[in-house]
């Protein structure tokens, strides 16, 4: 427990990875940031976005050590769902989110999953 009050004491962001409406409403709330040496700490997608960037967005936001949440709404997510169910760290904490065109779906969260597999529903 200690090690991670460690690391979470130099977390201090949140990251987001959606539509570019849902990305607009996290910067104006003011999340955003562009550190010279990791780039922002957002990644705009829609269904035209290549599976490779996306997957190369995912894996430099959940790299950075200042970053303690990260955003991802379940479209993004269900475009790299394999990625998404392979990831296991602690931090940053990955939560999914709906977006504005489609309803959150309980069944897809990765999180969700996990929690029930510990708790012996699935």
């Amino acid at each position: 427990m200690l090690s991670v009050r460690k690391e979470m004491r130099d977390r201090h962001l949140i990251a987001v990875m959606a539509d570019a409406d849902m990305v607009t409403g996290m910067l104006l709330a003011g999340i955003g940031t562009t550190d010279p040496l990791h780039g922002p700490n957002y990644h705009i997608s829609d269904h035209k976005t290549p599976i490779d960037a996306l997957e190369d967005a995912f894996k430099r936001l959940t790299a950075r050590k200042d970053v303690a949440v990260l955003l991802i709404t379940q479209p993004v997510a269900d475009r790299i769902r394999h990625v998404v169910d392979d990831y296991e760290q602690v931090l940053p904490s990955l939560l999914e989110i709906p977006s504005k065109d489609s309803p959150y779906d309980m069944d897809k969260d990765s999180l969700l999953r996990r929690i029930n597999r510990l708790c012996g529903a699935d």
